[in-house]
C-alpha cells in the first residue's frame, strides 16, 4: 500500500563461483529464518532452469528445504538429492525462474546470476529480445515486497563441465546507483557453517572486485569516450577507420540496449580489434576483452563492421 514504510536498500554481491553464489544465497536465507522470516517467504529467482540444482543443493546442505517451480529436475523426488528437514512441509523457499515469478511476491528475494549471457540471455541480439529481457529483469526485481538481493559469479560451470569467465550484467551498473552495499568476490567455497558468504563491504571499501569501483571505473572510461582528445588520429589509417566504425556500432548498440557504451566494448577492446582486425569468432576469442558470452553475443556484427571497414577503405585506396 502506499503508506507502507521503505525497506532497505538492495545489495549486490559478487562471487568467486557459482557454486560459491549458491552457498552465499543459502547462508542469506539461513540468517533471515534466524531472524524471524519463515522460509516460504523468501525466493530466489534465476533466469533459467537449469541453475536451480545448484541453489538447491547448497540450500540442502544447510537443512533448508526448497522447492523448485517449473523445473522437473528439482521434485524432492529427484534420485540422489539431499534431504533437507523443514518445520512444515509449506515453509520452503521457493526458486524459479524469472518467467514463472510473475504476479508472485515474496518478503525477501535473492536474483541470482545477473551475468552476461544470462541477464540478458546470449541470444538475445534484437533490440525487442534485450527490451523483452529487461521486462523480464525487472519482473524478478519486483517480486521483493522489502528485501532485495542481487548477486553475480565472476565463474559459471556450463552442463559440459566447462568453466567459464563471466562479466556482470550490463544492467548491473544502473542499478547499482539505488543499491546501498556492494560485495567483493569471495576467493573458495566457505563451509557450511561459516556464518557468512560475499559479506557485504563500504563503499570506502578497497576489496579488488568492488561493485562501486568496478561502477567508477566504468564512467571514468565512459567520461574519456566523450572527450574529443579520446582517439587521437594514428599512423594507421585503416586502423583508424576500423575503430571509427566500431565506436559508431557501439553507440548504436548501447542506445538501443539503454546501457553506457563501454558495456558493449571497452576503448581498449575497439583498439585492439582495430589493430588486429580479426574476422571470425575463434580469433576473437584469442583476443582479451572478448570472452566466449561477448563473442557469441556480439562476435557476428563485430565481424562484420570490420569487414565492411575494410572493404571501405580498400574502395577508397583504389579510387
Amino acid at each position: 500500500s502506499s503508506t507502507r514504510a521503505s525497506g532497505p536498500r538492495p545489495d549486490i554481491r559478487a562471487y568467486s563461483s557459482d557454486e560459491t553464489e549458491a552457498l552465499g544465497i543459502a547462508l542469506g536465507v539461513r540468517k533471515a529464518n534466524e531472524e524471524g522470516l519463515r522460509f516460504s517467504e523468501m525466493a530466489v529467482l534465476t533466469r533459467t532452469n537449469s541453475q536451480h540444482a545448484m541453489i538447491r543443493d547448497a540450500m540442502a546442505r544447510l537443512g533448508i528445504a526448497a522447492r523448485a517451480i517449473g523445473s522437473e529436475a528439482l521434485g524432492e523426488d529427484t534420485p540422489g538429492a539431499p534431504a533437507a528437514p523443514t518445520k512444515s512441509a509449506e515453509d520452503a523457499v521457493t526458486i524459479c525462474s524469472f518467467h514463472r515469478a510473475k504476479g508472485l511476491q515474496w518478503r525477501s528475494v535473492w536474483v541470482a546470476g545477473l551475468e552476461q549471457g544470462l541477464v540478458p540471455i546470449a541470444y538475445a541480439t534484437t533490440k525487442e529480445a534485450l527490451d523483452e529481457e529487461r521486462r523480464l529483469l525487472y519482473v524478478a526485481l519486483t517480486r521483493a515486497e522489502h528485501q532485495l538481493h542481487c548477486s553475480w559469479a565472476t565463474s559459471r560451470r556450463t552442463a559440459t563441465g566447462a568453466v567459464l569467465q563471466r562479466e556482470p550484467s550490463m544492467w548491473l551498473a544502473p542499478l547499482s546507483a539505488h543499491c546501498a552495499v556492494a560485495s567483493s568476490p569471495i576467493t573458495k567455497c566457505p563451509p557450511a557453517g561459516s556464518p557468512t558468504a560475499g559479506s557485504p563491504i563500504t563503499r570506502n571499501g578497497g576489496a579488488a572486485g568492488n561493485m562501486v569501483d568496478l561502477v567508477n571505473a566504468a564512467r571514468r572510461r565512459l567520461a574519456r569516450t566523450r572527450s574529443p582528445l579520446a582517439h587521437p588520429p594514428t599512423d594507421d589509417p585503416v586502423g583508424d577507420a576500423v575503430a571509427s566504425s566500431l565506436r559508431d556500432w557501439r553507440r548504436r548498440m548501447a542506445r538501443a540496449s539503454g546501457v553506457p557504451a563501454y558495456v558493449i566494448l571497452h576503448d581498449s577492446t575497439i583498439e585492439l580489434l582495430a589493430s588486429r582486425r580479426p574476422m571470425t569468432s575463434s580469433e576473437l576469442l584469442s583476443l582479451p576483452g572478448m570472452g566466449p558470452v561477448k563473442v557469441a553475443r556480439f562476435g557476428p556484427a563485430v565481424c562484420e563492421v570490420i569487414r565492411g571497414s575494410l572493404e571501405g577503405a580498400a574502395l577508397q585506396e583504389g579510387a
